[in-house]
């Protein structure tokens, strides 16, 4: 039997041997794959120029050119369109793999439009080929290719930098007790109704907080960059050359915004501020609170407070300094519906100096 069995066994081995040596064994058909590389893309319009979606030959060496049927198809839903959100310069009616390689890639390009639409989408998808399998043995589905352009553009909801309202022509608002805080003429505005370009604002105290009693309050809209009187310097506005300015308000002050339509169904709502807080002795209960609201109540968007000396990032006063310079916030508010900004702040020293300005609403 041993004998047998050595001269049994001895051939196959070199049979087989033989057969890889000269790389004529035999690949069945259905060992034959075409697909992408992946069966799915995602991009950020306005970071990413073109992305290129690689189609994949697996079985032995091509003898001759693999001609691959592609074809593009339309997202589900909100779909990107060609020439708008995307461009293929050879098309994708003759995607060839040449003989003996094994992949060909197909190059789209990424428009970057102005049109805040939301994300988009769209296939390639491989067509039969005889004598292939479409897919990769372990994902099925790579027989095509979602594109997902992501949307780096918001629509503009609402907007000011405080360039309409009126600024004063001296440095200064006196307020008076009570709840609603009106205009003086030469003085700051601390109210201003909308034109139909920058939001308007109402200036008021909270009912039920103490009234204001000082008879020189750096409140409103300001122009003023800098004051020896005051002791601040901003350096400059963010944006244009006025700002809506805050001090001492023995209370709590309220500045309401106008009402902005969101529309329903809304995926993001964002709200973006700059801010700047002068070097003073902040206390941990001066109060920076932002809301966004609605019919629903008052939802907190941001809040910021001292840590018991200078003015910080965060709304437990354990972040960063952030006095003497600009800093810009960007929030995103859960309730995406129909609201307003408002802006609450409460101080008790007029040397504690804040500035706001570049207030953006956007979303989709």
């Amino acid at each position: 039997m041993k004998k047998i069995g050595k001269y049994i066994f001895m051939p196959l081995v070199f049979l087989l041997s033989g057969c890889f040596d000269e790389q004529e064994f035999f690949i069945p058909d259905g060992l034959k794959y075409v697909a992408f590389e992946s069966s799915s893309i995602v991009i950020l319009e306005g970071e990413t120029t073109s992305v290129d979606a690689r189609i994949i030959y697996s079985g032995p060496a091509l003898t001759s050119s693999l001609s691959i049927p592609v074809s593009v198809v339309d997202g589900e839903g909100n779909t990107a369109v060609d020439g708008v959100d995307y461009s293929i310069e050879t098309g994708v009616s003759a995607v060839a793999i040449p003989t003996g390689e094994y992949e060909q890639t197909i190059s789209i390009s990424i428009i970057n439009n102005d049109e805040a639409v939301g994300a988009r989408t769209f296939s390639l998808n491989i067509g039969s080929i005889s004598g292939f399998n479409i897919g990769a043995p372990d994902n099925a589905d790579a027989g095509s290719v979602q594109i997902t352009i992501l949307e780096d553009d918001l629509n503009l909801f609402g907007y000011t930098s405080f360039e309409e309202p009126a600024a004063g022509d001296v440095n200064n608002y006196p307020a008076i007790n009570g709840i609603d805080q009106p205009n003086v003429p030469g003085e700051n505005s601390v109210d201003y109704t909308s034109v139909g370009n920058e939001m308007g604002f109402d200036t008021s105290y909270v009912p039920g907080q103490e009234g204001g009693a000082d008879s020189g309050l750096l409140y409103g809209v300001s122009k003023f960059t800098s004051d020896a009187d005051w002791g601040y310097d901003v350096g400059a506005f963010p944006d244009g050359d006025q700002a809506y300015s805050t001090s001492d308000s023995d209370g709590l002050m309220e500045i309401v915004f106008d009402e902005l339509t969101i529309p329903d169904g809304a995926s993001i709502l964002q709200v973006s501020l700059s801010l700047w807080f002068a070097n003073a002795s902040f206390e941990s209960d001066d109060e920076f609170d932002f809301f966004w609201r609605t019919d629903d109540g008052d939802e907190l968007i941001l809040s910021l407070r001292s840590d018991g000396a200078d003015m910080t990032d965060s709304a437990d006063g354990s972040g960063n300094n952030i006095e003497e310079q600009w800093t810009n916030f960007l929030v995103e508010v859960d309730n995406k519906k129909t609201g307003r900004l408002v802006i609450q702040i409460g101080t008790d020293s007029g040397a504690e100096i804040n500035f706001i300005d570049n207030i953006l609403i956007e979303g989709l």
